[in-house]
């Protein structure tokens, strides 16, 4: 995803890009890269992910979903106002905001600046949708939204 953003800000505000940020960027994915293939399992876990993925097993996804509360979905808390609002919803709410904040900040450099970093808004979005899913991945966007925030 952020490769994808980076390539689009770069197509689009060629004359606007940062190189020195364009070239960590590159760094960082050298690290990624070493991080995914260092692990306990080493290549087989990302192989295993891979072909779970493409084998169209989704029955797995499904118990999971199911019996583990860690893998359940946070949208219906955007219209429940019961008592669940005060445990989770509120934080659905809060994480909302976090969204609507960053696209309004995007829209703004993109009529203020004539620019637009593509890499923070696809990468925010994308941890947005995948917290909202799973209830366990709604750690990753707050900690996201708050780098942004101290680099804008």
């Amino acid at each position: 995803m952020a490769f994808v953003g980076e390539l689009l800000t770069g197509f689009s505000f060629p004359g606007i890009v940062h190189y020195r940020r364009t070239y960590s960027f590159w760094h960082c994915g050298y690290f990624v890269l070493a991080a995914t293939l260092i692990n306990p399992y080493g290549i087989d876990y990302p192989m295993s992910i891979y072909n779970d993925i493409t084998s169209g097993n989704i029955y797995i996804g499904q118990l999971h979903n199911r019996f583990i509360l860690a893998y359940t979905s946070l949208w219906p808390y955007l219209k429940d106002m019961g008592l669940s609002f005060f445990s989770t919803g509120l934080a659905v709410w809060i994480m909302t905001l976090m969204i609507f904040s960053i696209i309004s900040l995007s829209v703004y450099e993109l009529i203020k600046r004539k620019s637009c970093d593509f890499t923070l808004l696809i990468t925010s979005s994308a941890l947005y949708w995948k917290g909202m899913e799973t209830s366990r991945a709604c750690y990753f966007f707050p900690v996201a939204f708050f780098f942004i925030f101290s680099i804008c």
